[in-house]
Order: structure tokens, then C-alpha cells, then sequence
């Protein structure tokens, strides 16, 4: 078997070409490199007391230590947090200066921000489908797919779940925790703003609170969008009628787990999140337009 090449076993003829030519060494018995392994050696594997998760679309890197991960990911959702709540003050400011002196000052940067993020989002999810895209379009989105993905180089809820032994799946676990995620900031904001009004009898309390959590709802749709879609995206990849994850070849579509979390989480997510959320927030703005 020539390197780039990968078979099931030693007595299969159907011989494929694996989507990353590094990972499959080839040989007799179509070892996979370092860190890789399932069909197509491309699922990211636990390599001794290593664990390898996905760096990029067919890339697998070494998770980083334990410690310092936890650091990583203690520090970005501080930060996300914060940038929530920076957002949010900022349109009420604004809000507030057009109610007081009939004029705002715009403010485009994080509207062109989210724009920008949201199209690196949907390209990355675009180019995870297989659509007959020409080589040209593919190496471009490929290449910019890059930027989005960038996180998971930094810092990995994948090695985070694999170091704490937690038996779920990360591509169901993310798709979940994405979900919980804007729904516990909902209820902090929730809570905040019925504080405020007890407080201060503030009579614009109603409107801040629609307005963030408009913006809430606006900030997180792409990232639950693209988490959940992935557990859809199923390829036949050995034409045999099993069809496997594209982010995971070792993972089974409509069989097991992924049928079950496909169909107990995903399909209601997709009708309460990606299409009943945004049609509540159009109805809160509609309404609220004056």
C-alpha cells in the first residue's frame, strides 16, 4: 500500500485515498502516523498517554498540558464574557444618547467585527460539505477556513474532555455546551436587569434588557449554527450505505449516539435555537421599533 493510501484490512481491494496524504503511512496493514488512526486515519487518537485533537479540516496536534489549557480556556471565556458585556453597554449608551439628544453616535466596528466572524463561520462550514467544489475554491477556502478554526490551536474543550475522562463524545459535547452556553448568559442578564429595576425603578430596564438580549442571541446563532450542523454533515465515503462524520471518521452516522444526540438534541436545537430564537428577536425589535 503507498503512503497516502488506506484500506480496512489486509484482505479488502477497495483501496482509498485518504483526505490527508501525511496521515496514512501506507504498508500491508495501512498504519496511520502519529496521533491519527480510524478510517482514513482521520480521527485524532490518544497516542500512549497523549491525546491528539483535530488543529485544522485533516490535521491532528498533540494536546497541550493539562494546566495550561485550563488557563486558556479560563482566560477566553473571561474574555468573551467581557466582550459581551463591553457590546452590550456600548448599544445602550447609544440607545441612550438617541433618546436623550435625538442623536447617536454609530458605531460600525463591531457590527463590520461580527459581519467578518460570521463569514469566516459559514465559510468554514461550507467547506466541510462535499459540494463539487473546483480545486481553486477549495484551496482558498481552505486557507481561510484557517482563521476561524484558529482557536482550537490555541486552546482545546477537546483535550479539556479527554484529560477529565468524560466518556461523551466532544462533537456532541460541544454541539450541547454551545446550546446551555448563551442560555446561561441569557439568565444572568435576565437576572441583572430585573435587579436594576427593583432597585432603581428604571423605566428603560425592559428596553435594555430586549436590547441584550437581542445582541446575545445575535453574537452566539453562528457559532451554535455551525456546531450543530456539523453532526449532520455525513459522508459515504466507502459507497457501501455507511456513512460516517465528516469531522470524525471513527463516528457512525444515525447509528448509537450520533442518532441518538442527532435526534434528542440537534433537531431541537435547530427549532428553538437557529430558527425560534432569531424569529423571537425580530418579533422583540419589530415591536419595540418606536
Amino acid at each position: 500500500m503507498n503512503p497516502g493510501y488506506w484500506r480496512r484490512n489486509d484482505t479488502s481491494v477497495n483501496i482509498s485515498q485518504c483526505y490527508n496524504s501525511d496521515a496514512c503511512k501506507g504498508g500491508y496493514y495501512s498504519t496511520c502516523a502519529v496521533g491519527y488512526g480510524g478510517n482514513l486515519c482521520d480521527s485524532c487518537i490518544k497516542q500512549g498517554d497523549l491525546w491528539y485533537i483535530r488543529s485544522n479540516s485533516n490535521d491532528c496536534a498533540e494536546c497541550v498540558d493539562y494546566s495550561l489549557n485550563v488557563l486558556r480556556l479560563v482566560g477566553v471565556s473571561l474574555l468573551i464574557i467581557i466582550y459581551f458585556i463591553v457590546l452590550i453597554y456600548f448599544n445602550i449608551r447609544s440607545y441612550d444618547a438617541e433618546v436623550t439628544n435625538g442623536t447617536a453616535p454609530i458605531r460600525l466596528s463591531s457590527v463590520y467585527m461580527r459581519i467578518l466572524t460570521n463569514y469566516f463561520q459559514i465559510l468554514t462550514l461550507a467547506s466541510s460539505y462535499d459540494l463539487s467544489w473546483t480545486d481553486n475554491m477549495k484551496e482558498l477556502m481552505r486557507y481561510l477556513s484557517l482563521i476561524s478554526q484558529s482557536q482550537e490551536i490555541l486552546f482545546s474543550v477537546d483535550c479539556f474532555l479527554r484529560d477529565n475522562q468524560i466518556l461523551i463524545e466532544p462533537v456532541y459535547y460541544k454541539m450541547i455546551l454551545a446550546c446551555l452556553f448563551p442560555l446561561m448568559c441569557i439568565a444572568v442578564v435576565t437576572v441583572f436587569w430585573l435587579l436594576h429595576w427593583y432597585c432603581k425603578a428604571n423605566s428603560r430596564s425592559l428596553t435594555n434588557w430586549i436590547m441584550s438580549i437581542v445582541i446575545l442571541i445575535f453574537m452566539t446563532l453562528p457559532a451554535i449554527t455551525t456546531i450543530t450542523f456539523t453532526i449532520y454533515n455525513c459522508i459515504d465515503v466507502f459507497e457501501d450505505g455507511d456513512a460516517y462524520l465528516a469531522v470524525d471518521m471513527s463516528l457512525q452516522c444515525w447509528t448509537g449516539d450520533h442518532e441518538y444526540y442527532s435526534t434528542h438534541y440537534g433537531i431541537p436545537i435547530i427549532l428553538i435555537w437557529i430558527f425560534g430564537l432569531p424569529m423571537l428577536a425580530l418579533a422583540l425589535m419589530y415591536r419595540n421599533r418606536q
